[in-house]
């Protein structure tokens, strides 16, 4: 592994020499494009995966062979740069399946490195586990977003891929669907009324958010209509219960 992808991995950065000339002899580079699979939901988990470049998305399947209804848990970019965390837990398999989102770079370790590593590096050992902190807020958040109607979800997902993408975010409509729990119609007919109210434009496999903040102004008049709602159900169901 060439030092100038170790020096991109932040986590390392104040790692003992010894630690980081393991990692240069048997960390690997690899390169993916969109849709190659770099591990599958069930297999042994032998090795972590650090993105450099793209991003792959986790996607977790009732069976391995229902492709179909599969939902996408989380999308790994180089900020959050972990991918493959089951190996923390050996003996493990993993939990997700990660495919690549576009061309994407990574570096693969060997699980008993990194198991090995992180036992005897507690600063890097903190900085993995600030990383894990963080996704899990982020899949914390992801899931409360998912008792909201299909195209709060959408906005919401797209919100929180402006976050680590910025403004143009390549993502397909079957992607979307996938993060947002829905079907690729739902998320077709949710993106097509963006871009009625001029909030989002797009094209094959890339959408642009022209206005962040009024899209963040969409999802709550959309909560609020969807609570006021509620209310006026809850209020008639006791209504009749008393009749």
């Amino acid at each position: 592994m060439p030092n100038k992808a170790l020096e991109q991995l932040t986590i390392f950065k104040h790692a003992s020499h010894a630690a980081k000339n393991r990692l240069i002899k048997s960390a690997v580079r690899e390169y993916y494009h969109r849709g190659d699979v770099l591990f599958r939901q069930g297999k042994p988990a032998e090795y972590l995966w650090f993105v450099l470049e793209g991003w792959v998305h986790l996607v977790r399947e009732d069976t391995a062979d229902d492709a179909a209804h599969a939902i996408a848990l989380f999308t790994v970019t180089p900020q959050e740069m972990l991918c493959g965390v089951s190996v923390l837990s050996p003996p493990s398999t993993y939990t997700a399946t990660a495919i690549a989102g576009g061309d994407v770079a990574a570096l693969r370790v060997p699980a008993a490195l990194i198991q090995q590593i992180l036992k005897q590096e507690p600063a890097v050992c903190y900085e993995v586990l600030k990383l894990c902190a963080q996704r899990l807020r982020h899949m914390a958040e992801h899931c409360s977003v998912m008792a909201q109607d299909v195209p709060s979800r959408i906005t919401q997902v797209l919100l929180r891929l402006y976050e680590q993408f910025g403004e143009t975010i390549p993502v397909t409509h079957r992607e979307l669907a996938q993060l947002a729990w829905t079907t690729t119609e739902s998320a077709i007919r949710a993106v097509s009324r963006l871009k009625e109210e001029g909030l989002v434009e797009g094209k094959r496999g890339v959408l642009l958010l022209k206005q962040p903040q009024a899209l963040r102004q969409f999802v709550v008049a959309g909560q609020s209509h969807g609570e006021v709602s509620n209310g006026h159900r809850s209020r008639q169901a006791h209504s009749e219960s008393r009749a």
